[in-house]
């Protein structure tokens, strides 16, 4: 029997290669063999080549503004131009996970922590055409999971083995409050689902900067497992799913679009006014802007003592909502609708993946049980 991940990473290769690339499109050279570099902007970045996997890995490279300060619960701000020397050796910082969610525990935790791993095949050369890119988008129910935990260069040295090179992309995103936070008054601002905007701003930054790492920008698949699947398909649902050219393919790993309501419903509310008063913001005028003044050790703890994994997953505060804006309705009836990007894409789901959301979901053994879990907190409302 062939294994359950190689099937998936040669669906994956599949869904994304048109074509069969030769490893003779691009040339990563450097000061000497052992630091490969590119060039954005006026800057040089400077990677490292990991002989294990016969992989270049450029680490950590900021791809929008740091959110923190007066842009924290703010959407992300394209990056400054690069310019100088850029070390991509090491990680990045990972986002802020809730506590038990993080699976790297050597990489620092903070606010400042919207940075792109790129990583390409080690003897690429210079010669004929680029290579198709994949965007890793990793779970952890967006309260937990980063770039550091599945950098993906394995299955860039998988694709190199099956005869279908790729360059593989995975970037950060904000997590629980500091990424998904709801409520009419987040909505009103026009600031939710602020970890799928993450996300966008990265495939943006993949469209302006993949060509020199070799990737093919036409040739993009963005690719999520659990809350990233959850994800990519909230990006195809997007802007009636009109993909703005961002990618051409997606593969739902183990996620779908889940059905539920708006950002503003009774549990995202309660959960905002909980951190606006744990914050001692419950007095101000303007909360947002009061949630911005605060330290993030304060905004942290607030955090810390507000709902986290319900024993509905569904039910959790921090999944992405309809907004108006990012998600125009609830995804349930988007789909419903047609108002999806008419893209090639795979979903299925992990082997037995759910025996991990056992451990924090009620028995359910009786019709009546049955049914307020489907309908619970009107969920298909």
């Amino acid at each position: 029997m062939v294994p359950l991940r190689n099937l998936a990473l040669a669906s994956v290769l599949f869904c994304i290669t048109s074509a069969v690339p030769t490893l003779g499109s691009f040339t990563h050279r450097g000061v000497d063999s052992t630091q490969p570099s590119v060039v954005l902007d006026n800057a040089t970045v400077i990677g490292f080549t990991n002989e294990t996997t016969g992989t270049i890995q450029y680490l950590g490279i900021p791809f929008a503004q740091p959110p923190v300060g007066d842009l924290r619960l703010r959407l992300p701000q394209p990056v400054a131009p690069y310019a100088g020397t850029i070390d991509a050796t090491t990680f990045g910082n990972q986002c802020f996970q809730l506590p038990g969610s993080a699976t790297n525990l050597t990489v620092p935790q903070d606010e400042d922590c919207l940075n792109v791993n790129v990583i390409v095949p080690a003897n690429l050369t210079a010669g004929s055409g680029k290579l198709p890119v994949v965007v890793w988008i990793y779970g952890g129910g967006f309260t937990g999971g980063s770039n550091t935990a599945e950098p993906v260069q394995n299955v860039v040295a998988r694709s190199v083995e099956l005869g279908h090179p790729i360059v593989a992309v995975s970037a950060n995103y904000r997590l629980s409050a500091f990424g998904f936070l709801g409520g009419k008054e987040m909505k009103e601002a026009g600031v939710t689902n602020l970890g799928l905007h993450d996300q966008r701003e990265t495939f943006r930054w993949v469209q302006k900067y993949i060509s020199a790492f070799g990737g093919d920008p036409t040739q993009v698949t963005i690719w999520g497992e659990s809350a990233g699947a959850i994800s990519v398909a909230a990006h195809m649902l997007h802007n009636d799913g009109d993909t703005e050219g961002l990618f051409r393919a997606a593969f739902m790993q183990s996620g779908a679009p889940v059905p539920t309501g708006d950002v503003d419903n009774a549990l995202c509310q309660s959960t905002f006014d909980q951190i606006v008063s744990g914050t001692g913001c419950a007095g101000s005028d303007d909360p947002i802007a009061c949630l911005r003044n605060v330290s993030v050790d304060v905004f942290f703890e607030a955090l810390n003592t507000s709902a986290a994994q319900s024993t509905y997953f569904t039910n959790s505060p921090w999944l992405p909502r309809a907004d108006g804006a990012f998600l125009a309705q609830p995804p349930q009836r988007q789909l419903l609708a047609g108002k999806i990007a008419d893209v090639p894409f795979v979903s299925g789901n992990d082997l037995d993946e759910g025996t991990l959301f056992s451990f924090t979901t009620l028995n359910v053994t009786t019709d009546d049980e049955f049914l307020g879990y489907v309908i619970r907190k009107n969920l298909l409302r």
